[in-house]
């Protein structure tokens, strides 16, 4: 058996923790939506923002910043999955 069949075989097996892995990574990025748009973009375009992280709230926003990579990764294997399966 090659890596990838094993990464695959370990992947079909823990596929709802993958899946809930990946679910919690991509709602969080709700979060940093509205962070964006409401902080960062509105207060590009009208000069304040909607309102303003600091202190803990500041550094957990940052920290969900940082789910954005993993969140993307992790939807990823979920479709490349499907698609494999369907081309096998």
């Amino acid at each position: 058996m090659n890596i990838w069949q094993g990464f695959w075989s370990w992947y079909e097996r823990t596929y709802t923790v993958n899946i809930s892995i990946a679910l919690g990574l991509f709602l969080l990025q709700i979060v940093h939506l509205v962070w964006l748009t409401g902080e960062v973009v509105w207060g590009k375009v009208h000069d304040h923002s909607l309102f303003e992280f600091v202190g803990i709230w500041q550094s957990l926003i940052v920290l969900v910043d940082y789910t954005e990579i993993p969140a993307l990764l992790s939807v990823s294997l979920v479709y490349v999955n499907e698609l494999r399966k369907h081309v096998e």
